[in-house]
């Protein structure tokens, strides 16, 4: 839900960038975004200007659905990553243990 919301705010923000006149800056952001750095990007530039452009309330929302999104990740790669590396090790031993079986003639 936080990276709804925050993809709800990017765009929202890009579209403010292109009303004021901040198009190269909107196209960057959309670019960068596929990068990883965009929303980033966004989030400094769309602070360096909400009080100009009126959006503190979006800016706000904007930065607490990316700030839960990183949480929620982080959290989530926290309590997975563990059981996935056992997985993982698991089926080395089983191929190992069935290497092991066979015979070369």
């Amino acid at each position: 839900i936080a990276g709804i919301g925050g993809l709800i705010c990017f765009i929202m923000l890009v579209i403010e960038m292109f009303k004021r006149g901040q198009q190269t800056m909107g196209i960057v952001v959309i670019i960068t975004l596929f990068c990883g750095i965009g929303s980033l990007i966004a989030l400094v530039i769309g602070w360096m200007n909400a009080k100009e452009w009126n959006i503190t309330k979006l800016m706000t929302i904007y930065t607490a659905c990316l700030v839960g999104s990183f949480v929620l990740n982080g959290a989530y790669y926290a309590l997975v990553l563990p059981k996935m590396m056992d997985q993982f090790q698991n089926e080395i031993n089983n191929m190992e243990m069935d290497n092991g079986d066979m015979e070369v003639n």
